[in-house]
């Protein structure tokens, strides 16, 4: 298991309003769901945090947590014609 936490949620939700914040969190998601299995489940625990569970070993899970990384890191997710880069970290 391994969790994603939105850092700055709070204050992106005050300025961009609900909507777009559910946006990019779409968006989000749709990039880490193509990394997984059926098999794998992403449980939304928080306003701003998601888990994924897997049965997968772990060596696996953190090739997918790097490639989800690179993913994130090298692409912003536009909303509305507002950009938003993803910054990863431990």
């Amino acid at each position: 298991m391994f969790l994603i936490k939105i850092q700055n949620y709070n204050t992106l939700l005050r300025n961009f309003g609900i909507d777009v914040i559910n946006s990019v969190i779409k968006e989000l998601l749709q990039i880490l769901s193509n990394q997984l299995n059926p098999t794998d489940t992403i449980f939304h625990t928080y306003e701003n945090e998601f888990a994924i569970v897997s049965d997968r070993r772990e060596e696996v899970l953190e090739h997918l947590i790097d490639s989800f990384q690179s993913q994130i890191a090298s692409n912003s997710i536009f909303v509305n014609g507002v950009g938003f880069h993803l910054v990863y970290s431990y």
